[in-house]
């Protein structure tokens, strides 16, 4: 997987050449205006912002570089961005005398340096210059005049030989928007991108609460494999995509809930993964991208950054904070079927909110068994301004309660030998084994598990057989008795799955694979944070490449790094320890052992870590590369990544009993 980081978010228009499948924006232009290129394509003005690289060579080796970021639609109807300097002025005489014509003027004055790559403008006379790569190999250039940098002179088109495109193409840095006096000027190949941007101005507003934030997605929302929130520069959890319907008419951006956060002055931003190609793992190309930052105020009437989200065990305190400091205040109890529970009441003379509630309802029956109660919904009731009139907010959604034994779900891709001929036959019989002696680690423990082998090739399965699988997985990951995951199949830092794999000339499985835009086959990190959002994952092993490269430990509330039980009990939001395993590479191909031992190391780390009562997960982990032989461990361990409670022994904290909170 190759990864762009830029500092922008946004749909593909290309000028000059088509680059990969993302969407491509019409009617791009290219003009010479003087010594100077000018980048124009339509937009409607308003609050677009665009991304602009250029890269060297159309070689898809060949890195893009940056231009500008955030630049703003400057029109109406087309937006031009200036590249000074890159075209040498018009020459003032001469020419290879080859052809009675008025040909442009002699090259350039002793104080310009000339270009470096071949220029190519009518002879005569009636047309601009501009690089001879704007013209296709095999175009009759006769009646042109060609600037050869080989000779440093003008020569007639009748007798010019193109150089190989290696050296046709152009090939010195861009500068920037604007003169460059320590650049050569120079040009190049260029393209455009969108950027997903708020579709109104955000600077003019004071936010109070929950706000949905529109995004102008530009119509290529389907390419878009991650949407995160930036306050101050940092990810908040406290945002998610979202549709918003209103007057009838779907929207989409993202929900922000500003009352988890103190008041006060915040820049805010949206960065996006825009997926540029149709491939999954080592070969997917991701260009992640963040619009400008704006900086809003937020000004709550009422505060939740000391918020228990699981109300679950013998009492629950709610804990909020009003700006008036002086009011009564009541919190309504409902439960997940919207039934009422209780009332608690009071008064503050400080603008803090706090009441301990016993988990039973207005006629004293328990409130604290899961099967039965899996979350709750309550309100704040208060007066924003001395006791007058109240208002009352939604609190912060509940997440599910821990259910008395966390369970597991080991999902695969099914087909993963079968329609590759490079294999023996073995190989899919030994890989089925793999992947059942996984879930008897969760049996041998007595945990609820499920295996889910997910619909992967196109020889016997059609796109509706694939979709539907992905669907389901995607349904068993939003179950409340789900806590635990183990995926195996190809991955990306965005998205997992596939709809067929890429093969070598052996017939051999190689670190890619290939899925549609409009393919529902895969999962992606948005798309699981959204299936688990009420659940708290104890463990989650994502088993393909690159999986721990973006966001999937966000996904699951897992930061990237090791944290001792100290940080969990110590924790404001009292999570319950956690960890997640991926990838930060491709974990197979040469240089990473036999089939055989690859399979024996996924038996053998599930062995280590269910059948001791004692052994920690990142020993697990060590002792099945050891003992099954696979790799070498230093390399083991640098392609490995463990984040979150890095000593979890297989049952620590699995059950409701295990951890006072969720």
């Amino acid at each position: 997987m190759k990864t762009a980081t830029q500092g922008i978010l946004g749909a593909v228009i290309l000028v000059l050449v088509a680059a990969n499948p993302a969407p491509a924006v019409v009617d791009q232009a290219l003009q010479i205006q003087s010594t100077n290129l000018v980048l124009s394509w339509p937009s409607p003005g308003g609050h677009q912002q665009y991304l602009i690289q250029y890269r060297q060579t159309l070689d898809a080796t060949t890195p893009w570089t940056e231009l500008t970021n955030a630049y703003p639609a400057n029109s109406t109807n087309r937006t031009t961005y200036t590249i000074y300097g890159v075209v040498p002025p018009p020459p003032s005489g001469g020419g290879s005398g080859l052809l009675d014509t008025n040909p442009p003027p002699s090259p350039m004055s002793a104080t310009q340096s000339a270009p470096t790559e071949p220029m190519a403008a009518p002879a005569n006379g009636s047309g601009s210059i501009v690089p001879l790569a704007l013209y296709p190999p095999g175009f009759d250039l006769s009646s042109f005049l060609i600037y050869d940098p080989g000779v440093a002179d003008w020569v007639s088109g009748v007798t010019y030989v193109r150089p190989a495109p290696a050296t046709e193409l152009l090939s010195r840095p861009i500068p920037q928007d604007g003169p460059d006096p320590d650049s050569p000027p120079s040009s190049g190949f260029f393209r455009v991108f969108h950027i997903p941007n708020w579709s109104f101005n955000v600077t003019n507003y004071t936010y109070d609460g929950p706000t949905f934030f529109p995004v102008d997605f530009a119509d290529y929302m389907d390419r878009l494999d991650d949407f995160t929130v930036l306050l101050n520069g940092e990810e908040t959890e406290y945002a998610e995509f979202m549709p918003y319907v209103s007057g009838g008419q779907t929207n989409w951006g993202m929900g922000v809930y500003f009352d988890r956060l103190s008041s006060g002055s915040y820049t805010i931003q949206l960065r996006c993964a825009l997926r540029l190609n149709d491939a999954v793992g080592d070969d997917a190309v991701y260009l992640v991208l963040t619009n400008q930052a704006k900086t809003i105020v937020v000004n709550n009437q009422i505060t939740f950054t000391n918020w228990n989200e699981t109300i679950q065990g013998d009492t629950y305190t709610f804990d909020a904070q009003i700006a008036n400091q002086n009011s009564d205040w009541s919190i309504d109890i409902y439960d997940a079927w919207d039934n009422y529970v209780n009332t608690g009441s009071g008064h503050t003379s400080n603008g803090h909110i706090t009441w301990t509630w016993d988990i039973t309802d207005y006629l004293g029956n328990s409130r604290d068994d899961f099967d039965s109660d899996p979350y709750f919904t309550t309100l704040t009731s208060f007066s924003t301004a001395g006791n007058g009139p109240t208002t009352t907010r939604y609190n912060p959604n509940s997440v599910k309660g821990y259910p008395n034994v966390g369970g597991w779900v080991i999902s695969y891709q099914d087909r993963w030998f079968s329609d590759a001929s490079g294999y023996s036959s073995t190989d899919q019989a030994n890989y089925i084994t793999a992947m059942h002696e996984i879930q008897g680690g969760p049996a041998l423990k007595l945990d609820p598990n499920w295996a889910l082998p997910i619909k992967c090739g196109t020889n016997v399965y059609s796109q509706a057989d694939r979709n539907g699988s992905w669907a389901t997985l995607a349904s068993w990951l939003s179950s409340p008795d789900v806590r635990n995951w183990y995926y195996y199949g190809h991955g990306g830092p965005y998205s997992i799955g596939c709809d067929m794999h890429t093969l070598d000339t052996n017939g051999l499985v190689v670190g890619s694979a290939l899925t549609s835009s409009k393919s529902q086959s895969r999962l992606t990190t948005y798309a699981a944070l959204k299936a688990i959002k009420s659940n708290r994952y104890r463990f989650v092993f994502l088993d393909g490449c690159d999986t721990a490269l973006g966001n999937w430990p966000g996904a699951f509330s897992v930061s990237k790094t090791t944290h001792d039980l100290s940080f969990y009990q110590n924790d404001p939001k009292h999570r319950r320890p956690s960890a997640f395993i991926g990838w930060g590479t491709e974990p197979g191909g040469e240089g990473w052992g036999t089939i055989e031992h690859y399979w024996d190391f996924r038996s053998y780390w599930m062995g280590f870590w269910a059948n001791s009562i004692w052994e920690p997960l990142h020993d697990a982990l060590d002792d099945g590369c050891r003992y099954s032989n696979w790799i070498d461990m230093n390399k083991f361990w640098s392609g490995i990544r463990l984040y979150g409670y890095s000593v979890m022994q297989m049952e620590d904290y699995n059950h409701k009993g295990d951890w006072r909170y969720p």
